[in-house]
């Protein structure tokens, strides 16, 4: 069998994939025609990969190209030394994927843990907060894209999303399913942070990549960034006010003293609040980065200046 060829894979020049969802050793697969850059004079200007040596194994309808296609200028494409395709079937070698397993469980288990207490039990006494993968780590800017939500501002939004999580559509599946929910692992592609090992894991903290999908679905300027404290950090970047805390408003984001970020969802009175976020407790409601989150109203008997944590609040833009 054949190696499949991925995106690092060359025909000449580098293979150029066009689908975005299938891959292969983390790498996205080459499909059918993909483009191959140019290295050269015609025919070596602007090549294609055709999928001519099996015919059996497809990814989004089209078929899966192998090492040994030939491209319309020649050149050989190479592929996978561990992902293979046949006729029929594609075969991922044991130890590989016992090898991707741990890589991804090591991700998890190296992320710290800190103590957290008078919390209201917001937060669990022990967790580990979002990955330091924020805008400095991967140096990237904030965006604005449009929406096709039916509900174009943050707390109606939110209103529709809790209704999906009431009927389990957010529930991490993982501990129980060995299963990651796909709304979840979701977040981090369509934000452009990653689709493998600890992205691919709905037990990977993921209220801050929560927060920056609701502002993308929304409207409003968001970050790629899966760090809480960057909404705190990083105002300059998704160009966030920061409001005083008895001004706050519903769709204000919220970040907490202890690496979580939410969304103020009512006012209950004058600086009583309630909040929703990604990552809080599903059984009890009030607990960041449980084994089985989901989205949920946290603090629904108003949360109050006395009750502290809030370490401060800011306003997103929609320009």
């Amino acid at each position: 069998m054949a190696g499949v060829s991925r995106d690092n894979d060359a025909a000449g020049g580098d293979l150029i994939p066009s689908q975005t969802t299938v891959f292969a050793d983390f790498n996205l697969v080459i499909i059918d025609n993909d483009a191959v850059a140019g290295h050269g004079l015609s025919p070596h200007a602007a090549p294609t990969i055709p999928a001519g040596k099996q015919t059996g194994v497809y990814a989004n309808n089209k078929l899966v190209v192998i090492a040994g296609d030939d491209a319309t200028c020649g050149h050989l494409s190479s592929g996978s030394g561990d992902v293979f395709a046949s006729n029929s079937f594609i075969s991922i070698p044991s130890e590989v994927t016992a090898a991707l397993e741990a890589t991804n469980n090591q991700q998890l288990a190296n992320l710290p843990s800190y103590a957290v207490k008078d919390t209201n039990n917001q937060v669990s006494t022990y967790y580990p907060p979002t990955p330091e993968a924020g805008v400095d780590a991967l140096g990237t800017g904030s965006e604005i894209m449009s929406t096709s939500a039916a509900a174009s501002d943050i707390p109606g939004f939110l209103t529709q999303v809790l209704t999906e999580a009431a009927n389990n559509q957010w529930d991490e599946t993982r501990p129980t399913t060995g299963r990651s929910n796909t709304n979840i692992i979701n977040l981090w592609s369509e934000l452009g942070i990653g689709k493998s090992g600890m992205w691919a894991d709905d037990q990977t903290p993921w209220c801050a990549g929560f927060v920056n999908w609701v502002l993308k679905r929304t409207g409003y300027r968001y970050m790629k960034s899966a760090r809480a404290f960057d909404f705190r950090d990083k105002t300059g970047v998704y160009n966030g006010t920061s409001i005083p805390i008895r001004q706050a408003q519903p769709g204000d984001i919220v970040v907490w003293d202890y690496s979580h970020v939410n969304f103020l969802y009512s006012v209950k009175s004058n600086g009583t609040y309630t909040f929703v976020g990604g990552n809080q407790s599903d059984s009890a409601r009030n607990n960041n980065n449980p084994s089985n989150g989901s989205v949920t109203n946290s603090w629904t008997g108003g949360w109050q200046t006395s009750n502290g944590r809030i370490t401060g609040i800011y306003r997103p833009t929609k320009s």
